[in-house]
Protein backbone atom coordinates (compact mmCIF):
# COMPACT_ATOMS: atom_id res chain seq x y z
CA UNK A 1 0.00 0.00 0.00
CA UNK A 2 1.24 3.39 -0.77
CA UNK A 3 0.80 6.58 1.66
CA UNK A 4 1.68 9.95 1.07
CA UNK A 5 1.07 12.65 4.09
CA UNK A 6 1.17 16.68 3.80
CA UNK A 7 5.31 16.35 4.29
CA UNK A 8 5.49 14.33 1.27
CA UNK A 9 2.70 17.02 -0.54
CA UNK A 10 5.21 19.92 0.22
CA UNK A 11 8.17 18.18 -0.83
CA UNK A 12 6.39 17.19 -4.13
CA UNK A 13 4.93 20.68 -4.90
CA UNK A 14 8.22 21.99 -4.87
CA UNK A 15 8.98 19.73 -7.46
CA UNK A 16 5.65 20.82 -9.31
CA UNK A 17 5.95 23.85 -8.97
CA UNK A 18 9.31 24.00 -11.11
CA UNK A 19 7.37 22.54 -13.96
CA UNK A 20 4.09 24.23 -14.27
CA UNK A 21 4.21 27.80 -16.54
CA UNK A 22 3.19 30.84 -15.30
CA UNK A 23 -0.46 31.30 -15.60
CA UNK A 24 -3.30 34.33 -14.59
CA UNK A 25 -4.47 32.27 -12.00
CA UNK A 26 -5.50 29.06 -10.19
CA UNK A 27 -8.44 26.98 -10.46
CA UNK A 28 -8.91 24.23 -7.81
CA UNK A 29 -10.66 21.04 -7.60
CA UNK A 30 -12.57 20.77 -4.54
CA UNK A 31 -12.12 20.09 -2.26
CA UNK A 32 -8.44 18.36 -1.79
CA UNK A 33 -7.51 20.32 -4.56
CA UNK A 34 -7.50 23.35 -2.81
CA UNK A 35 -4.54 22.21 -0.37
CA UNK A 36 -2.00 22.29 -3.30
CA UNK A 37 -3.80 25.33 -4.90
CA UNK A 38 -3.08 27.40 -2.03
CA UNK A 39 0.71 26.22 -1.78
CA UNK A 40 1.13 27.09 -5.40
CA UNK A 41 -0.48 30.41 -4.82
CA UNK A 42 1.82 31.12 -2.24
CA UNK A 43 4.39 30.20 -4.53
CA UNK A 44 3.30 32.73 -7.88
CA UNK A 45 1.32 35.29 -6.23
CA UNK A 46 -2.01 33.80 -8.05
CA UNK A 47 -5.86 34.11 -6.82
CA UNK A 48 -7.48 30.67 -7.07
CA UNK A 49 -10.67 30.08 -8.28
CA UNK A 50 -13.73 27.20 -8.32
CA UNK A 51 -14.74 26.79 -11.91
CA UNK A 52 -18.08 28.77 -9.91
CA UNK A 53 -15.96 31.17 -8.52
CA UNK A 54 -14.27 31.96 -11.49
CA UNK A 55 -17.08 32.39 -13.62
CA UNK A 56 -18.19 35.04 -11.04
CA UNK A 57 -14.79 36.36 -10.87
CA UNK A 58 -14.48 35.76 -7.14
CA UNK A 59 -11.22 34.52 -5.87
CA UNK A 60 -11.11 32.53 -2.40
CA UNK A 61 -8.02 34.03 -2.03
CA UNK A 62 -4.47 34.83 -2.56
CA UNK A 63 -4.00 38.07 -5.10
CA UNK A 64 -7.13 39.21 -6.15
CA UNK A 65 -7.14 40.46 -9.94
CA UNK A 66 -9.03 43.60 -10.74
CA UNK A 67 -12.35 43.00 -11.98
CA UNK A 68 -11.20 44.69 -15.71
CA UNK A 69 -8.10 42.26 -16.03
CA UNK A 70 -8.59 39.82 -18.47
CA UNK A 71 -7.41 36.19 -17.52
CA UNK A 72 -5.86 35.05 -20.09
CA UNK A 73 -4.46 31.40 -18.84
CA UNK A 74 -5.44 29.27 -15.87
CA UNK A 75 -4.05 26.46 -13.72
CA UNK A 76 -6.78 23.57 -13.13
CA UNK A 77 -5.12 21.76 -10.17
CA UNK A 78 -6.60 18.63 -7.79
CA UNK A 79 -3.73 16.88 -5.85
CA UNK A 80 -4.09 13.22 -7.47
CA UNK A 81 -5.15 12.08 -10.59
CA UNK A 82 -6.92 7.64 -10.57
CA UNK A 83 -8.00 7.79 -14.13
CA UNK A 84 -7.88 11.75 -15.01
CA UNK A 85 -11.45 11.86 -15.68
CA UNK A 86 -12.32 14.58 -12.66
CA UNK A 87 -10.10 17.42 -14.00
CA UNK A 88 -10.65 17.16 -17.30
CA UNK A 89 -14.39 17.40 -16.63
CA UNK A 90 -13.66 20.67 -14.40
CA UNK A 91 -10.81 21.83 -17.50
CA UNK A 92 -13.73 20.93 -19.76
CA UNK A 93 -15.84 23.66 -18.25
CA UNK A 94 -13.65 27.10 -18.84
CA UNK A 95 -13.69 28.26 -22.22
CA UNK A 96 -11.74 31.24 -24.23
CA UNK A 97 -8.63 30.86 -21.79
CA UNK A 98 -5.48 28.60 -22.12
CA UNK A 99 -5.77 25.78 -20.11
CA UNK A 100 -3.08 23.71 -18.02
CA UNK A 101 -4.07 20.89 -15.99
CA UNK A 102 -1.62 19.66 -12.91
CA UNK A 103 -1.65 17.21 -10.26
CA UNK A 104 0.51 16.29 -7.55
CA UNK A 105 0.09 12.64 -7.29
CA UNK A 106 -1.03 10.65 -10.62
CA UNK A 107 -1.68 6.91 -11.22
CA UNK A 108 0.59 5.26 -14.08
CA UNK A 109 -2.99 5.37 -16.26
CA UNK A 110 -3.48 8.66 -15.55
CA UNK A 111 -0.25 10.20 -16.27
CA UNK A 112 -0.77 11.26 -19.56
CA UNK A 113 -4.32 12.58 -19.13
CA UNK A 114 -2.82 15.31 -17.66
CA UNK A 115 -0.40 18.33 -18.39
CA UNK A 116 1.87 18.17 -15.00
CA UNK A 117 2.58 15.40 -12.35
CA UNK A 118 5.22 15.47 -9.54
CA UNK A 119 4.90 12.01 -8.61
CA UNK A 120 3.30 8.53 -10.19
CA UNK A 121 1.79 6.98 -6.77
CA UNK A 122 -0.21 3.97 -7.93
CA UNK A 123 -3.10 1.85 -6.17
CA UNK A 124 -3.55 0.81 -3.59
CA UNK A 125 -2.59 4.02 -2.21
CA UNK A 126 -3.82 6.38 0.28
CA UNK A 127 -3.17 9.97 1.82
CA UNK A 128 -3.68 11.82 4.77
CA UNK A 129 -6.01 14.06 4.02
CA UNK A 130 -8.41 12.14 2.83
CA UNK A 131 -8.04 8.66 4.02
CA UNK A 132 -11.52 9.04 5.82
CA UNK A 133 -13.15 9.92 3.07
CA UNK A 134 -12.21 6.87 0.45
CA UNK A 135 -14.58 3.69 0.21
CA UNK A 136 -11.47 1.68 1.35
CA UNK A 137 -12.60 2.81 5.27
CA UNK A 138 -14.87 0.02 4.88
CA UNK A 139 -11.34 -2.50 4.75
CA UNK A 140 -10.32 -0.53 7.74
CA UNK A 141 -10.11 -1.71 11.15
CA UNK A 142 -9.58 1.47 13.53
CA UNK A 143 -8.89 3.14 16.78
CA UNK A 144 -11.49 5.54 18.54
CA UNK A 145 -9.57 7.48 21.58
CA UNK A 146 -6.93 9.52 19.52
CA UNK A 147 -8.02 8.89 15.91
CA UNK A 148 -11.85 10.04 16.06
CA UNK A 149 -11.88 12.03 18.93
CA UNK A 150 -8.93 13.04 21.10
CA UNK A 151 -7.54 10.64 24.20
CA UNK A 152 -8.76 10.95 27.57
CA UNK A 153 -6.61 12.99 29.93
CA UNK A 154 -5.32 11.46 33.48
CA UNK A 155 -7.96 13.28 34.96
CA UNK A 156 -10.61 12.59 32.27
CA UNK A 157 -10.05 8.59 32.24
CA UNK A 158 -11.18 7.96 36.20
CA UNK A 159 -13.30 5.40 35.08
CA UNK A 160 -16.19 7.14 36.52
CA UNK A 161 -18.29 10.30 35.79
CA UNK A 162 -15.78 12.44 34.59
CA UNK A 163 -14.90 9.52 31.95
CA UNK A 164 -18.68 9.32 31.14
CA UNK A 165 -18.80 12.39 30.33
CA UNK A 166 -15.34 12.53 28.12
CA UNK A 167 -17.03 9.78 26.01
CA UNK A 168 -20.32 12.02 25.74
CA UNK A 169 -18.71 15.00 24.89
CA UNK A 170 -15.99 14.71 23.16
CA UNK A 171 -15.29 16.63 20.41
CA UNK A 172 -14.39 14.84 16.94
CA UNK A 173 -11.41 14.19 15.32
CA UNK A 174 -12.04 12.28 11.93
CA UNK A 175 -15.49 11.98 10.87
CA UNK A 176 -15.49 9.67 8.03
CA UNK A 177 -17.53 9.81 4.34
CA UNK A 178 -18.05 6.04 4.28
CA UNK A 179 -18.80 3.40 6.85
CA UNK A 180 -15.49 1.75 8.70
CA UNK A 181 -15.29 -1.71 8.62
CA UNK A 182 -14.42 -2.10 12.47
CA UNK A 183 -13.91 0.07 15.40
CA UNK A 184 -11.98 -1.13 17.82
CA UNK A 185 -11.68 0.13 21.13
CA UNK A 186 -9.68 -0.51 24.59
CA UNK A 187 -12.54 1.02 26.51
CA UNK A 188 -14.25 -0.96 28.47
CA UNK A 189 -17.37 -3.27 27.23
CA UNK A 190 -19.78 -1.43 29.67
CA UNK A 191 -19.26 1.90 28.02
CA UNK A 192 -20.49 0.35 24.73
CA UNK A 193 -23.98 2.38 24.80
CA UNK A 194 -22.59 5.63 25.17
CA UNK A 195 -19.92 4.89 22.78
CA UNK A 196 -22.42 4.02 20.52
CA UNK A 197 -24.57 7.41 21.55
CA UNK A 198 -21.52 9.19 20.73
CA UNK A 199 -21.16 7.62 17.28
CA UNK A 200 -24.17 8.31 16.35
CA UNK A 201 -24.55 11.94 17.26
CA UNK A 202 -21.99 12.87 14.46
CA UNK A 203 -22.93 10.06 12.02
CA UNK A 204 -20.06 8.11 12.03
CA UNK A 205 -21.10 4.76 10.42
CA UNK A 206 -19.37 1.37 10.88
CA UNK A 207 -19.97 -2.15 10.44
CA UNK A 208 -18.19 -4.04 13.81
CA UNK A 209 -17.30 -2.19 16.51
CA UNK A 210 -14.97 -4.33 19.52
CA UNK A 211 -14.51 -3.17 22.98
CA UNK A 212 -12.47 -4.72 25.75
CA UNK A 213 -14.42 -7.23 27.54
CA UNK A 214 -12.62 -6.33 31.17
CA UNK A 215 -14.72 -4.89 34.02
CA UNK A 216 -12.64 -1.76 35.54
CA UNK A 217 -9.55 0.03 34.31
CA UNK A 218 -7.51 -1.45 37.20
CA UNK A 219 -8.03 -4.87 35.27
CA UNK A 220 -7.41 -3.57 32.09
CA UNK A 221 -4.24 -1.72 32.84
CA UNK A 222 -3.42 -4.95 34.55
CA UNK A 223 -3.80 -6.86 31.69
CA UNK A 224 -1.43 -4.61 29.80
CA UNK A 225 -3.03 -6.13 26.64
CA UNK A 226 -4.02 -2.69 24.18
CA UNK A 227 -1.96 -3.74 21.20
CA UNK A 228 -2.46 -7.78 21.65
CA UNK A 229 -6.22 -7.04 22.23
CA UNK A 230 -6.11 -5.33 18.65
CA UNK A 231 -3.93 -7.44 16.55
CA UNK A 232 -5.95 -10.30 17.41
CA UNK A 233 -8.42 -9.36 15.75
CA UNK A 234 -6.63 -7.82 12.69
CA UNK A 235 -4.87 -10.76 12.46
CA UNK A 236 -7.72 -12.13 10.28
CA UNK A 237 -9.24 -9.17 9.55
CA UNK A 238 -9.21 -5.50 7.37
CA UNK A 239 -6.48 -4.35 4.95
CA UNK A 240 -5.10 -1.23 7.43
CA UNK A 241 -4.83 -0.59 10.89
CA UNK A 242 -5.71 2.87 11.69
CA UNK A 243 -3.77 3.45 15.31
CA UNK A 244 -3.05 6.35 17.48
CA UNK A 245 0.08 5.76 19.40
CA UNK A 246 3.29 4.94 17.88
CA UNK A 247 4.55 2.51 20.41
CA UNK A 248 1.21 0.46 19.81
CA UNK A 249 0.98 0.82 15.89
CA UNK A 250 4.74 -0.46 16.51
CA UNK A 251 3.37 -3.57 17.89
CA UNK A 252 0.51 -4.38 16.02
CA UNK A 253 2.22 -4.45 13.02
CA UNK A 254 4.98 -6.70 14.69
CA UNK A 255 2.12 -8.76 15.89
CA UNK A 256 0.27 -9.03 12.48
CA UNK A 257 2.87 -8.02 9.86
CA UNK A 258 -0.15 -5.96 8.58
CA UNK A 259 0.59 -2.37 7.40
CA UNK A 260 -0.62 0.37 10.39
CA UNK A 261 -1.18 4.00 9.83
CA UNK A 262 0.01 5.74 12.99
CA UNK A 263 -2.35 8.96 13.84
CA UNK A 264 0.59 10.13 15.91
CA UNK A 265 3.57 10.25 13.61
CA UNK A 266 1.26 9.95 10.14
CA UNK A 267 3.46 7.61 8.58
CA UNK A 268 3.05 3.98 7.23
CA UNK A 269 4.12 1.46 9.03
CA UNK A 270 4.54 -1.42 6.62
CA UNK A 271 6.87 -3.59 5.36
CA UNK A 272 7.16 -1.38 2.18
CA UNK A 273 8.98 1.96 1.80
CA UNK A 274 7.16 5.35 0.37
Amino acid sequence: MNYRNYRNMRDAITTLVSKVPQVDAIIAVPRSGYIPACMLSAYRNLPIYTVNSFQKKSSLGGLRLPKDDKINSVLVIDDTAYTGTQISNVAKQLTDIEIYTAVVFTTEDAADKVDYYAEIVDSPRIFEWNFMHCDMTKNFVCDIDGVLCNDPTDEQNDDGENYINFILNAPPRYIPTYPIGTLISCRLEKYRDITIEWLNKYKIQYNELIMMPLKTKEERIASNFYAEFKAEYYKSKGDLFIESSIQQANKIFKLTNKPVLCIETHELISGESL
